[in-house]
């Protein structure tokens, strides 16, 4: 009885941590979270740093990690032989518990505020390492036929359920039908041309490499596309809101090569945005009234009003025809969207609806098959 409830529980647990995983996952590689609100537990513990492992230099997230280790403990309760599905599981399950425990440990006395997807993952890790030493330690293991809930399944079937759970929370967002453009940023676009309506702070090195992107775009486009700009000064850069009102006070024909200026300048000190406004034909002294005047740092305020009312999150945030992009994106989507947007294409997705079905409708389908093939033929 041990061995029989015990694998299937480590079974479940594992299940739901697959599940935590991919939910944390989605949201580590997004620039905007899907799953997480932005003031959530979960954000700070995103925001902490405690999330991702430093591998040669590069930042990987935690839960990513997760989804290996929890997919290795799902699979060896798949193994038929009992002595060989214990000795693959419990040093899996044990590792993943000592780190569970350890990350538990970390938000509760370090970070000081909870994640509750990573609690079901760590907990989960956890009890799975207490049920798996409980069945190596126990006389009475025996080999266990595939089951879940009570209906047996065929290891085919629920390893395909192991997959299928794993990818739904990582295809949402990427999948999901986006919001309509608000009417606010539609306002903005210009009649007879392809719009780009962009979010930046000139001192934030993701929108400097988002300039890097979309320059060479529309300066191949030739007229085709326009740009619209509304800067963003965040409080952390200080450079950021002088650099910001100088942006509002210089206007066509220069507007651009000073917005190209800012966002590739190693010198964002006063002194040298200044004297490249200068260097454009822009008096010294009406420069200076206009980023020390109330018109720009009310033009300022009003790009940030728009911001929050877009509820976009983080920087930069573009908008090119029905498309809204978060962060900096590879060349292909913003050639896509370009593209998209001069044939007056509208939003492409699926909705909640519509993707719960389709997923629903898949996992009864691996449920039904794996059953019939469990039971042998002539099941019903």
């Amino acid at each position: 009885m041990l061995a029989r409830q015990g694998w299937l529980w480590v079974r479940l647990l594992a299940l739901a941590a697959l599940v935590a995983s991919a939910v944390l996952t989605a949201d580590y590689v997004n620039d905007v979270a899907t799953y997480c609100a932005e003031n959530s537990g979960c954000a700070a513990v995103r925001q902490s740093g405690f999330g991702y492992l430093a591998v040669s230099g590069v930042k990987v997230p935690l839960p990513s990690l997760g989804l290996l280790g929890f997919a290795l403990l799902f699979a060896g309760t798949l193994i038929n032989n009992a002595e060989k599905r214990r000795r693959f599981v419990a040093p899996v399950a044990v590792f993943g518990g000592v780190v569970g425990l350890a990350l538990i440990a970390v938000q509760a006395f370090v970070i000081h505020r909870f994640c509750v997807w990573c609690l079901v993952a760590d907990f989960s890790a956890v009890l799975a390492a207490g049920v798996v030493l409980g069945l190596y330690f126990s006389p009475d293991a025996v080999q266990l036929e595939s089951s879940f809930r009570g209906v047996r399944l065929s290891p085919w079937a629920l390893s395909l359920l192991a997959i299928t759970l794993t990818v739904v929370p990582l295809a949402w967002p990427k999948v999901k039908l986006q919001p309509p453009v608000p009417p606010e940023i539609a306002a903005l676009y210009v009649p007879g041309k392809v719009t780009i309506v962009e979010f930046v702070d000139f001192e934030c090195p993701h929108c400097r490499h988002l300039h890097e992107v979309l320059a060479p775009l529309v300066k191949e486009a030739g007229g085709k596309v326009v740009v619209v700009r509304r800067p963003i000064a965040l409080a952390q850069h200080p450079h950021a809101k002088f650099a910001a009102l100088s942006a509002l006070c210089v206007e066509d024909p220069v507007a651009e090569t000073f917005a190209d200026f800012l966002f590739t300048t190693e010198d964002l000190s006063a002194a040298a945005i200044k004297a490249r406004a200068v260097s454009l034909g822009i008096n010294a002294a009406t420069f200076d009234a206009c980023v020390t005047g109330k018109a720009a740092a009310a033009k300022l305020e009003a790009a940030r009003e728009l911001f929050d009312k877009a509820k976009l999150q983080g920087l930069p945030s573009t908008y090119i025809g029905a498309l809204q992009i978060s962060g900096v994106a590879s060349l292909e989507v913003y050639e896509d969207a370009i593209r998209r947007a001069e044939l007056g294409e509208g939003s492409r997705g699926l909705s909640l609806a519509e993707f719960s079905a389709i997923s629903l409708f898949w996992l009864f389908g691996i449920v039904f098959l794996g059953r019939r093939a469990a039971l042998g033929p002539g099941a019903s």
